[in-house]
């Protein structure tokens, strides 16, 4: 899958959506978290989870920041900022992703909701954002929110 040793985000979505699920059928045992963490205690692993749908929609600055501040009103924590893509690296989102997993479950589709939010900020969704969404919704174990605007 990662062949050249970097993991890139395609390999990263087919890894979660794929291969995971077949690795717990095979072995028979999935992972039981016990101990769920508050949302707030998540502040950097929300911003790098938003800046990632952030930028995958939006390749300029400005659209990026306008995605991001969309979805900070839906997951209602103004305090966040966006990560700049220097700054993002893949093992950091996937680290990110992992501690989200274990995030109470009340507060998981609050967050779907926020990335669908900063995907459908201009009322176009990629696919390669809907496939990190479904990705992401997979890997918490929660039911992917709606991602297309009202008017399409």
């Amino acid at each position: 899958m990662y062949a050249d040793g970097r993991l890139d985000l395609r390999e990263w979505i087919i890894r979660r959506l794929v291969v995971d699920p077949l690795n717990a059928a095979r072995t028979g045992r999935e992972a039981k978290q016990t101990r769920f963490l508050p949302i707030d205690a998540l502040g950097r692993e929300c911003a790098v989870l938003l800046s990632v749908v952030a930028w995958t929609e939006h390749h300029a600055a400005s659209g990026a920041d306008k995605a991001f501040k969309a979805g900070l009103i839906e997951l209602g924590n103004g305090e966040l900022a966006l990560v700049p893509t220097a700054e993002l690296s893949m093992a950091e989102f996937d680290a990110a992703v992992n501690r989200l997993a274990r995030m109470r479950p009340l507060a998981k589709p609050r967050l779907l909701k926020a990335c669908a939010a900063a995907m459908n900020v201009d009322g176009r969704v990629s696919v390669r954002g809907t496939e990190i969404l479904r990705a992401v919704a997979a890997t918490l174990d929660c039911p992917m929110p709606p991602v297309l605007s009202d008017t399409e």
